[in-house]
């Protein structure tokens, strides 16, 4: 039987091969070393920051963070470097998700076998 630390290392190493995911190390690339994206990929990161942090506070968002997320949206749509990188973004999470529902499926029919009796 094999260790299955051995398969997650094997597998943590075959997604850094990804097309996918050095897609995604080249985009944050080109974030990084445009001026303007990485201003505005930073003022992203710490608007959702904000964001989380209200949430788990339990406070809802205001009008004024909804209104603030409506003109930071459009202005990262407007930049097509940081669209990039949301696209990229996009496509390893959908990786990611379909690797976890791959890797969760032992657990799902354990659960599904129960609510059958």
């Amino acid at each position: 039987m094999a260790n299955i630390y051995d398969t997650v290392n094997k597998l943590e190493l075959e997604l850094r091969e990804h097309e996918d995911f050095k897609a995604l190390q080249v985009a944050m690339a080109a974030v990084l070393a445009d001026q303007d994206a990485a201003a505005l990929y930073e003022e992203f990161r710490s608007f959702q920051l904000d964001l989380q942090m209200k949430s788990q506070l339990g406070q809802d968002m205001s009008e004024d963070d909804v209104e603030a997320a409506k003109k930071l949206q459009d202005k990262m749509t407007a930049n097509e470097t940081i669209q990039t990188l949301l696209e990229s973004e996009q496509k390893v999470s959908q990786l990611l998700d379909d690797i976890n529902r791959i890797v969760t499926r032992p657990i799902q029919e354990v659960y599904q076998a129960g609510q059958t009796n």
